[in-house]
């Protein structure tokens, strides 16, 4: 294939001929790129190119198109002279096929309507007719059977009437609220599609005539998508089965209807030019001067790891998930999805299944009594860095429960991802104060409290768990107040953070406890000022 490509802000008039009707070329979207900030739109078109220079117009473009992005390719060797983008307002080909569809009910609607009056009118000019005849009564040449047949046949005639008009008022009533949805959908269609279009316009050279394919493609920037994921737990003894999916939105004013859909995690807003670094200075000041926050220093993310083999066919929640490659590009990692898709111009955010994982994990529940009275169920995923895992909010499940949201940050990644799959009412766990006791020192200027909590956990489950039981001692922030330790029970102690972590192993059925204690020393004046924060 050959490529023609040519800069907007470049291009050049290579050969000047006279001038020719352009030659309108019917272009259909094919594929389309999704970066994570914009989208490559490419479209697909076939034409007889007669021999000579000719002119092509490619109408019905979406005006976000980047003009400084517009890429043509052919299959045939042809010389390409000039390409030009201008703005077709209120173009008649710039309409989707859904507000084609949407007009054609719309004047269905009306032709439907027209039909009601046009049988109702007919009604009442025959009902005017029978009202007229009933005159004949007067007629004395007419017996008595004869009346008595014409005034059934008049009568009956009248109720067909009277009830074909009754009809007509419910069509029309019908008829009239589904005008009113119809209209009001197509206004929204219209919001949402584009009241503007561009074109492009291309000169190029042909040594013979040809039937020659066409490919046009673009950048968008109304587009993004991002991963989300559903981590999903069925039993302690099974892994965590991860669902990666993606969210698409896109308002490029035209819907993406049966297309090649592919997934980047770059971005082409983003520019390629290597920053500049200038003085990093540092210094004392009331206010932050203009040169330093120029040059504060700045994160950068990680967007691509390492690629991975095809995903296997998976389903979820019944559903078939698509069938992917990851690929790795230069600079970016692809999602390649193998079945075409639709997805339509708007606000609203289409969701694509990517994979099923399966994580292997280890589960662990975590106490924390002195600030929560449940017990939550962990799941510790390793080596997760290996499955190519982009940031993304994470739903949760245990046991098909919704039981919250998370969210998967793979920018700072660390050996161990630490899911929480919400409370356990099997797992109890109780904590009470045994011993509330106030002593004097020698001296009488100093007050000592005395603190022991009594912690106590059951497993109801019926099979063993392990549990992270962390409870804490308070640190002292001022030097008149003394915090000494009088009992971990086994516990490891952060001095610092004076948290206290026990490892317990409890079998089904089966309570442990553990105690912790502490003394409180401060200056007896200080009784009402002591506060624990």
């Amino acid at each position: 294939m050959m490529r023609l490509t040519l800069t907007f802000a470049f291009a050049i008039t290579l050969f000047v001929a006279q001038a020719t009707e352009p030659i309108k070329v019917p272009s259909s979207l094919s594929d389309v790129t999704v970066f994570q900030s914009g989208a490559q739109i490419t479209r697909s078109s076939n034409v007889n190119v007669p021999a000579g220079v000719s002119t092509l117009e490619f109408s019905g473009i979406t005006e976000y198109m980047d003009v400084n992005t517009v890429q043509l390719t052919a299959n045939k060797n042809l010389t390409l002279l000039s390409i030009t983008a201008t703005q077709d307002f209120l173009s008649p080909d710039n309409k989707s096929p859904k507000i084609l569809d949407l007009e054609k009910k719309i004047r269905s609607n009306r032709y439907e309507m027209q039909k009601v009056l046009a049988q109702e009118a007919a009604y009442r000019e025959e009902k005017q007719m029978i009202v007229a005849n009933q005159k004949i009564t007067d007629n004395k040449n007419i017996n008595l059977e004869q009346l008595k047949q014409t005034t059934s046949y008049f009568g009956k005639r009248s109720l067909e009437i009277n009830l074909a008009l009754a009809q007509s008022e419910f069509d029309k009533e019908d008829l009239k609220k589904e005008q009113q949805k119809l209209n009001k959908q197509l206004q929204v269609e219209m919001q949402a599609f584009s009241k503007r279009t561009n074109k492009v316009v291309v000169q190029l050279l042909a040594d013979k005539a040809v039937a020659a394919s066409f490919k046009l493609s673009y950048i968008v920037q109304n587009a993004s998508w991002i991963s989300t994921y559903d981590a999903r737990v069925d039993n302690l003894d099974k892994p965590v089965k991860l669902i990666h999916k993606a969210k698409i939105t896109q308002q490029t004013g035209e819907d993406w209807e049966n297309v090649n859909l592919k997934l980047a995690t770059g971005n082409p807003s983003a520019s390629a030019q290597i920053p500049f670094m200038s003085t990093w200075h540092v210094g004392i000041h009331s206010v932050q001067p203009e040169a330093y926050r120029k040059n504060a220093p700045a994160t950068m993310n990680a967007n691509v790891r390492g690629s991975r083999a095809d995903a296997k066919e998976v389903y979820y929640d019944g559903v078939k998930a698509q069938s992917f490659n990851i690929s790795q590009n230069v600079t970016q990692q692809e999602y390649s999805i193998e079945r075409k898709q639709s997805i339509r111009a708007g606000a609203t955010a289409s969701t694509v299944i990517l994979r099923s994982l399966e994580l292997d994990a280890e589960y662990e529940y975590h106490a924390k009594p002195r600030i929560e009275k449940d017990v939550f169920l962990i799941a510790k995923v390793y080596n997760w860095e290996s499955y190519d895992l982009l940031s993304g909010d994470l739903s949760l499940f245990n046991n098909n429960t919704y039981v919250g949201k998370a969210y998967l940050n793979t920018e700072n990644p660390t050996d161990t991802l630490q899911l929480s799959l919400g409370r356990d009412k099997n797992v109890i766990v109780k904590r009470t104060r045994l011993i509330d006791k106030q002593e004097k020192t020698l001296f009488g200027s100093k007050r000592i409290d005395t603190y022991l909590w009594n912690i106590e956990v059951r497993n109801n489950k019926k099979s063993n768990i392990k549990l992270l039981l962390k409870d804490q001692v308070p640190v002292s922030k001022h030097e008149e107040v003394e915090v000494s330790i009088k009992n971990l029970n086994g516990g490891n102690l952060d001095a610092p953070t004076g948290i206290v972590k026990w490892q317990l192993s409890i079998k089904p059925g089966q309570t442990q406890t553990r105690q912790l204690g502490y003394e409180i020393k401060y200056p007896k004046a200080q009784r009402q000022n002591l506060r624990f924060f």
